[in-house]
């Protein structure tokens, strides 16, 4: 299950990744970077014996590295990194004491960051015929979006398009209430069966289609402009995650019990020999 569990998030960033990939091959930049190429200017997060990495330039990921350990510390270079599961951003920039859970990795987004997801978790990135295996095709048309907005309340301003998508947010915060968002001066329902824009899903995760269009969230706006026929699905932080972002129950493991996997080999070795 823990294993299942960040799979699937790394599948669910491949849109993030995928522009990653474009980067490197136009530019020569890698997909994980050092510390000191992403900041140069802070070497409390790239000097000594820190052992972190970025993705790109809006994904800090320090791994736990110390047997049994379930925090370890993270220089953070400024004010309001998110959690990339987390709800809220962390207040203060510099030390920070990262909780690590058995089942949990210390992963953080930028201030002011848009990551762009799969709509939905896929089985394969390459062509699948079998059927109830599902490939890129089967989500082509639409993008989910996590924002993580700046203290300043926005996001977007310093990321380049995603997808052939610009975003642009103003007035935002961990506190952003989607639920109450309108468009075009009309509030958004509850998504029905088929329908998929303008609306909110179970998830509580906006639906939008258009090529130009604004939603207003109180005193906040965010502004997307794209592909006419895309579907954009939307949350703050870790609710773009939805139950993802939850951690995976810890669990007792049978000592004696080998994993499912060796069982499986041993039988057909068995078989083999017979």
């Amino acid at each position: 299950a823990h294993y299942r569990r960040w799979a699937s998030i790394h599948t669910l960033i491949f849109p993030y990744l995928r522009a990653r990939m474009a980067e490197a091959i136009s530019r020569g930049w890698p997909i994980t970077r050092h510390a000191y190429l992403v900041e140069p200017s802070t070497p409390e997060l790239w000097s000594g014996d820190q052992y972190l990495f970025f993705l790109g330039d809006d994904i800090l990921v320090a791994p736990v590295l110390a047997q049994g350990a379930t925090s370890r510390p993270v220089f953070l270079p400024g004010p309001g990194w998110w959690p990339l599961l987390g709800e809220a951003p962390v207040a203060a920039a510099g030390p920070h004491d990262a909780q690590a859970g058995p089942t949990e990795l210390p992963v953080f987004a930028r201030p002011g960051a848009v990551i762009p997801l799969l709509p939905e978790v896929v089985d394969s990135f390459y062509g699948a015929s079998v059927e109830g295996v599902t490939d890129l095709e089967d989500v082509q048309g639409a993008l989910r979006l996590a924002l993580y907005p700046a203290p300043d309340g926005t996001v977007g301003a310093l990321g380049a398009p995603v997808e052939g998508l610009t975003v642009s947010g103003q007035g935002l915060s961990a506190l952003t209430d989607l639920s109450s968002a309108t468009l075009e001066g009309q509030a958004l329902g509850a998504c029905a069966d088929g329908d998929s824009t303008g609306c909110l899903d179970a998830d509580g995760l906006v639906r939008v289609r258009g090529a130009d269009l604004t939603l207003v969230i109180g005193d906040a706006t965010l502004s997307l402009t794209g592909p006419a026929d895309r579907v954009y699905v939307i949350g703050v932080g870790g609710a773009a995650f939805g139950a993802l972002a939850d951690a995976t129950a810890l669990t007792e493991l049978d000592p004696e019990r080998a994993p499912g996997w060796l069982h499986r080999s041993e039988e057909h070795t068995s078989e083999l020999q017979s």
